[in-house]
């Protein structure tokens, strides 16, 4: 098999022709001819990036399945593909328009729902069903979408933190984050809070596409978690993790030394984004101890791994080296979202690891764990051929 490196998935994962459209009849039964909907919600919302500054924005609700089981993928960990797409199925996301910079009343609505602490009761007209399920590398699989032209929020559970950080208008949005963050608030609530224009200085407030507040969410939290860990000592041996999950294996490999992460990814051919038959695409994304100024070329995939490793390292108050190994393996054909690497990536370093004493020990490991050739990864790998053929630093191995 040829390896190939190339940004051509990451650029297929933004194409909409390469999204996943799965027909779904499981909960749009009499909901047509009904007209309206009231369900509950996490509330999850989501908002599009299509036609910015004026998108779709809704509430995601669920029906017939826990909202809170179905909102937030930690509690999908260990479920196979079709359960998951099961689950998702059962949702339903309503649909109206908005300036980011000018929400309407429905948006308002929305915003205090995002400060719930519990599931909200939402009412809502339908004038139109999409029967279609959606599925993209970046967000979590979608269920079919209504357009709705005004929606309510009954039940109103205010969580204190999440109201504290909304009515203040002197707070920018970093420093709310950063916030909810240290008083051990998900990163999925903070995410819905920035996305809906929750958070941040009065004046600046405006609606973010779901996507790009995953992952800025993702950038945000990762790189205050790296700027205390640079503070700390290093580890002082070789730790590998390694995981299998839903046609994916990670493996991670944190070495002694000051900070520095890079990431790689390789799709093997019949996987969503690589149709090829005989080709393997592979790309990286790395960043030094100063770490990045420009948008990585993985995309969120690379700030959600790295906001899970930067946690690690942190709680164990030691800084490293971060290699993460992606292998995305051809029964991968739906594609699950950026959640998957996150979950995945925090499951992997929960799980026993192997202390190594030297680089020839790694090589042999990922030789003897990974489908292609050694020399693609190091080909590949910018902190590998640095550890490998950087004299200064052979002395450790």
């Amino acid at each position: 098999m040829k390896v190939v490196r190339s940004k051509v998935i990451y650029e297929r994962m933004k194409n909409p022709k390469f999204l996943k459209l799965l027909y779904s009849q499981n909960i749009i039964k009499n909901l047509e001819s009904k007209g309206n909907i009231e369900e509950n919600t996490a509330p999850e919302i989501f908002v599009g990036s299509y036609g910015y500054p004026k998108v779709l924005v809704g509430p995601v609700l669920s029906i017939n399945i826990d909202p809170i089981f179905s909102s937030y993928p930690n509690k999908w960990i260990g479920m196979n593909v079709n359960d998951i797409i099961k689950i998702r199925s059962n949702t339903l996301r309503g649909e109206f328009l908005s300036d980011v910079r000018n929400p309407n009343k429905n948006v308002q609505e929305l915003q205090i729902s995002a400060l719930s602490s519990r599931p909200s009761l939402v009412f809502s007209d339908i004038i139109k069903i999409n029967k279609l399920i959606k599925a993209s590398e970046e967000t979590a699989i979608s269920g079919p979408s209504f357009k709705l032209s005004a929606l309510k929020v009954k039940d109103k559970y205010t969580d204190y933190f999440f109201e504290k950080v909304y009515y203040d208008f002197d707070l920018n949005a970093k420093d709310a984050v950063l916030f909810l963050y240290s008083i051990g608030k998900s990163v999925y609530d903070i995410q819905k809070l920035l996305s809906i224009g929750a958070l941040g200085v009065k004046s600046k407030r405006r609606l973010v596409p779901t996507r790009w507040s995953i992952t800025a969410i993702d950038d945000i939290i990762s790189k205050e978690n790296i700027e205390k860990i640079k503070q700390n000592e290093s580890i002082d041996k070789i730790r590998i993790f390694s995981l299998y999950s839903l046609s994916n294996k990670w493996i991670i490999i944190i070495f002694p030394g000051s900070w520095e992460y890079e990431s790689i990814e390789i799709f093997y051919p019949g996987t969503t984004y690589n149709q090829s038959k005989d080709y393997a695409f592979i790309y990286s994304s790395y960043e030094d101890f100063n770490g990045r100024k420009d948008y990585a070329e993985m995309g969120g995939c690379y700030y959600a791994a790295r906001l899970v490793v930067s946690e690690y390292l942190r709680k164990l108050n030691k800084q490293g080296k971060v290699l993460i190994l992606r292998e995305v393996y051809e029964d991968y054909k739906i594609p699950l979202g950026v959640w998957n690497v996150r979950e995945h990536v925090n499951l992997a370093l929960k799980q026993n690891y192997i202390e190594l004493n030297n680089y020839n020990q790694v090589l042999e490991f990922i030789k003897n764990n990974t489908i292609v050739r050694i020399e693609e990864w190091i080909k590949n790998s910018y902190l590998l051929k640095k550890l490998l053929f950087n004299k200064s630093l052979l002395s450790y191995s």
